[in-house]
C-alpha cells in the first residue's frame, strides 16, 4: 500500500500496488484541514477513541477499505466507536457531519 497526500495536503489517495510497483487500484479521500482530531489506538483491534474536540451536532464514522467498500455509519458511545467487525486491513476512517461533509479523515490499520 502507498499513501499519497495531494492538493495541498487536503486529499489522500491510497494505492494498492503489486510487488513490481504496478497500481492495482486506488481510492481518493478528501481531508479538509480544520481542527486537530484523530482516532487512537492505531493500529486498532476493536474500539477506537476520538481525540480532539467533538463536532457540534451529530457526526457519523465511516470506514473505507482499499477497494472502496464503505462500512458505516458506525455508532459512537461517547467518544468511542467499535470497529471490531471490520476485517483485518487498512482503512480510511472519516468523520462526517449530518450534511455529509467530511470533517476529517485518517488512515488506520485494523489488526487481529
Amino acid at each position: 500500500m502507498v499513501l499519497e497526500c495531494i492538493e495541498n495536503f487536503n486529499t489522500l489517495r491510497l494505492y494498492k500496488v503489486t510487488s513490481d510497483g504496478d497500481i492495482v487500484s486506488s481510492v481518493k479521500f478528501n481531508q479538509p484541514l480544520e481542527v486537530e482530531r484523530y482516532f487512537y489506538p492505531n493500529p486498532f483491534r476493536g474500539k477506537v477513541t476520538l481525540a480532539g474536540p467533538l463536532p457540534e451536532g451529530r457526526a457519523d464514522l465511516f470506514a473505507a477499505d482499499i477497494s472502496g467498500k464503505t462500512y458505516g455509519p458506525v455508532a459512537f458511545s461517547g467518544t468511542n466507536a467499535d470497529l471490531g467487525f471490520l476485517p483485518t486491513g487498512q482503512y480510511v476512517l472519516s468523520l462526517r457531519a449530518e450534511n455529509g461533509r467530511i470533517l476529517f479523515s485518517q488512515l488506520a490499520v485494523k489488526v487481529e
